[in-house]
This record gives C-alpha cells, sequence and structure tokens, in this order.
C-alpha cells in the first residue's frame, strides 16, 4: 500500500454515547464540576521568539469546584 503525495490521512469519526461513559467525581466530596488550572513561568526576553519577557502558561491539572473542597484531582502533576 502507497500513499499519494500530497493526500493527507482521512480522520475516522468515532461516535460516542456520553451516557454510556462513567462520570468523574471528587473522591473526597463526590462532586462533580471541576476547575483546569495552570502553571505560569516567566520565559526571560533572552529566551523568548519576541525578545521581550513573556509569561508562559501549561496545564497543572484539575482541582474540584466545591467551595468547601478544592481537591486536587488525580496524579500531582509533574515537575517542568
Amino acid at each position: 500500500m502507497t500513499l499519494e503525495t500530497g493526500k493527507q490521512p482521512t480522520a475516522q469519526t468515532i461516535n460516542i454515547n456520553m451516557g454510556d461513559v462513567e462520570e468523574e467525581l471528587c473522591v473526597t466530596c463526590k462532586g462533580k464540576i471541576f476547575i483546569e488550572i495552570v502553571r505560569c513561568k516567566k520565559l526571560s526576553a533572552i529566551h523568548s521568539p519576541t525578545g521581550k519577557e513573556e509569561m508562559v502558561t501549561f496545564p497543572a491539572g484539575l482541582i474540584c469546584a466545591s467551595v468547601n473542597c478544592r481537591t486536587v484531582v488525580g496524579d500531582p502533576p509533574l515537575e517542568v
């Protein structure tokens, strides 16, 4: 089998019934709403592609949105 030059592979569509998917619950309070959290680091002007100091953000995990809970969901984020 060969791929013709310039042709992109076609994406496969998968239909998922969300009613069949298990819902993630907070292990502490059984809450169902979570907040995505990010870590921030300063990128010096020397290392920045723009030549100016910049703030870089990257995903750091999820926390339970319940006001009295705030449990971190899953494994703690890896240090970067």
